[in-house]
């Protein structure tokens, strides 16, 4: 998520004028036409892209890489042993 926000910014700075103007004329077409959409956004493009790099970047690992991805620390584990334990109890002792 993060690299998306970046590349918005990233996106909006490097075509400011030329986002804002788009964004103008889409408010103003919007506006006669009742209602607003995402169709013409001017950042989607920029939002999609950077998607679609991360999405290949994790489709390119190998099967480790990606369990090394997702893998829960030492101390989430203990959390998630402890909240087991805490909800076995709770429903034992009720």
């Amino acid at each position: 998520m993060q690299e998306v926000l970046q590349s918005i910014d990233l996106a909006y700075k490097n075509n400011k004028q030329q986002i804002e103007a788009q964004i103008f004329e889409l408010a103003l077409e919007g506006i006669a036409n009742g209602r607003m959409d995402y169709q013409k956004d001017p950042i989607l493009p920029y939002i999609i892209e950077t998607i679609n790099k991360t999405v290949a970047k994790i489709s390119n690992l190998s099967k480790e890489e990606q369990e090394k991805l997702v893998a829960l620390t030492t101390e989430q584990l203990a959390g998630v042993r402890n909240a087991d334990v805490r909800a076995r109890d709770e429903f034992i002792l009720t």
